[in-house]
Order: C-alpha cells, then sequence, then structure tokens
C-alpha cells in the first residue's frame, strides 16, 4: 500500500510534529506501508526529515500562494508516477490544495483529512463541497471535541477520533540551571493561544505576589512584537523571556518546573503530551480537547480560559507542594503510556488505510 502525506505549511507545530511520528513509527511497526510526503519548498517539516534521515520518499514543490499552480500539478504528478493508494492530508492548506488538484486534474485516489484543529467548518459552499467531497473515505480527528464541532457539517463521511501520541523518553535528565521557579510555555503567537493572558498572570505572579517565577516562552508568530510591548509595559522585561522559536526544547522542559497552556481553542495538545513525558505538573485551560488530555486535580490542573486567578492560584499550589507534583507527574506518565502511546495510534491509523 502506497500512502502520500500532504503538508501545506511551511512552519512548524504540534501537528508537523505528530507528521515525523507517524512516518517514523510505520517505518518502524510496519513495512507493508510505503510512505511519500510532500510539502513545501525550504518548510520547517522538510529540514526536520532530511537531518532525522527517516526512510521515506520525500517530495518538495514551491508554494508561493494559498493554492500555489506548481503544487497542485506536483500532487498529480507524485500520485501518477508512483501509483498512490491514499492521500493522507494532514493540515487545512494542504486540504484545499489536494481537492483542488483532484478536481482539476480528474485524480482517482483515496483521500484522509486529518482534521488536527477545532475550528468549526464555515458555512460556505465550498467549504461544505470540499470537506464532503467525493474522494474523501475517512475523516480523523485527533479528540472528541474535534469531532463534535463539525460532526454536524459532515454528511456521509466516516469521522473516527485518534489521539495524537508521543514518544516516550527515559533518557532525559532534569538540569536546574536557574534558580528561581521556573514556568514553561510552548505556543506559537496566534490569538488562540491567548499570550496575552499568560502575561497578565504572570504579572499578578511577580508583580503583585512576588513570588519567585521565571516564565519563559517559545514560539513565534505575527504577535511577537505585541506581546513584547505588552511584557515591558507591565515591568516584566527581566522575568519574562520570549525566545522565540527553538529547534530542540529538551532542555526547556528539563530546566523548567511547571508548564502553563492558556489556549483558548484547542484541538488536543500536543504540547502537553510533551510536558507529560517530561514529568512536569500542567496548569492549563480546558478548552476544546484537553479535558481529554487532562483530568483536573488528578494529572494536571485546570482552568477556564480567562480566569487569570485561577491560572495564578494553580501555579501557587505546584510552587508549594513537591506532593502534588508527584501525584500529578506520576499520574500523567502513566496516561500517555496507554492512552496516547505511539502503537495505539500507528495501529488505529493503519486499520482506517485498511478499512477504505
Amino acid at each position: 500500500m502506497k500512502i502520500l502525506h500532504v503538508c501545506g505549511k511551511k512552519d512548524w507545530g504540534g501537528g508537523e510534529n505528530q507528521i515525523v511520528l507517524l512516518i517514523d513509527k510505520f517505518n518502524i511497526y510496519d513495512s507493508s506501508i510505503e510512505q511519500f510526503l510532500l510539502c513545501p519548498f525550504e518548510s520547517k517539516l522538510y529540514n526536520k526529515i532530511i537531518l532525522s534521515e527517516l526512510s521515506i520518499n520525500i517530495f518538495t514543490s514551491k508554494k508561493q500562494l494559498n493554492l500555489d499552480p506548481r503544487f497542485l500539478f506536483k500532487i498529480y504528478k507524485i500520485v501518477k508516477k508512483n501509483g498512490i493508494d491514499i492521500i493522507h492530508v494532514h493540515d487545512p492548506d494542504a486540504h484545499s490544495l489536494v481537492i483542488l488538484a483532484i478536481d482539476l486534474f480528474r485524480i482517482k485516489v483515496k483521500v484522509i483529512l486529518h482534521k488536527k484543529t477545532i475550528f468549526p467548518i464555515k458555512n460556505k459552499k465550498y467549504s461544505i463541497y470540499k470537506y464532503n467531497h467525493t474522494s474523501i473515505k475517512q475523516i480523523i480527528c485527533v479528540s472528541e471535541a474535534s469531532k463534535n464541532i463539525i460532526i454536524s457539517s459532515i454528511k456521509t463521511i466516516p469521522i473516527k477520533v485518534v489521539y495524537d501520541a508521543i514518544q516516550i523518553k527515559s533518557d532525559f535528565k532534569k538540569d536546574k540551571v536557574l534558580n528561581s521557579f521556573i514556568v514553561l510555555n510552548i505556543a506559537n503567537h496566534t490569538r488562540h493561544k491567548n499570550l496575552f493572558t499568560l502575561l497578565d498572570v504572570a504579572n499578578i505572579c511577580i508583580n503583585e505576589k512576588k513570588l519567585p517565577f521565571k516564565f519563559i516562552q517559545l514560539g513565534h508568530g505575527k504577535l511577537m512584537p505585541s506581546l513584547i510591548e505588552k511584557r515591558d509595559a507591565l515591568n516584566l522585561t527581566n522575568d519574562f523571556e520570549f525566545k522565540g522559536f527553538i529547534e530542540n526544547v529538551e532542555e526547556y522542559f528539563c530546566q523548567s518546573d511547571v508548564f502553563i497552556f492558556t489556549s483558548i481553542r484547542e484541538g488536543l495538545g500536543v504540547s502537553l503530551l510533551e510536558a507529560m513525558q517530561y514529568n512536569l505538573p500542567i496548569v492549563s485551560s480546558n478548552a476544546g480537547g484537553i479535558p481529554e488530555v487532562i483530568e483536573n486535580n488528578n494529572d494536571g490542573l485546570l482552568c477556564d480560559c480567562d480566569d487569570i486567578y485561577c491560572y495564578v492560584e494553580n501555579l501557587t499550589k505546584i510552587y508549594k507542594s513537591k506532593e502534588l507534583t508527584s501525584f500529578l507527574t506520576k499520574n500523567a506518565l502513566s496516561k500517555i503510556e496507554t492512552k496516547f502511546s505511539t502503537s495505539n495510534m500507528v495501529k488505529k491509523i493503519k486499520e482506517i488505510y485498511l478499512s477504505i
């Protein structure tokens, strides 16, 4: 069976990390699946695949426009030349490109749409059309919350939930460099990551409660100048660092004391899984699919998205109690070993490949 993974994003995020993980684990668990990948030229995904030396047939295409004709033609050429059985679509950009290529070149191929966000389907004619396209034989959602938000817009295509997975690390070492209590956040700078609220939380912790916290934020995006402006206005310049995009985040997980996530819209939250594997206690919003990852007061602490004082209270609880930290992280690690294992993810996705 020949699978073409298509990614239309140049940037790097949790979804792209899952593509790499899926490709790698299929190589290990099932050699009967021959994998191909198409992604934009000079994308971070392409660079990551090359650096990791994964065994896969990889193709790139220039993509200056959302619906770049060169990318469309590349889809057609790869499917025709290699006899692709299934196109596995991994993001909204790729979805639009694949459907347009199929219609334009009349490609006969089955499509699996992997929906990793929790954005609803727009009530527009073309949006409804592309989500219900006859070539799409299965929709995969990363959480029940993601499924529930689109199910009323899908007419006949089956929808299944397959949780994202995490490769558990057992060889990392905690490496405290600073004496401060390190609060880590990893998220690109988009509105739905709610980072302005994170700054408000830091302001109360540091300037009002005088807690010895240092906030470190990894990620990038168009909101960076506005976030820095607010940080400096709150007099947090020395206590809140924006590190930008970081290729290898392991050292930050190992140096930190707690992970905070303030998103107001989230399909699942791969960063939460990463924090769990590094034994970091989690304080998070309860948006979207997050409660399917974190059970409040069992393997993390949850807050309403904009409840600033709840975030502050929960961070303070973790700061003051090693027992609570141990309880939460032990339960979290047990959960990812079962519910979010790579073997489960690969098994379920292979079953979908074979079923269509």
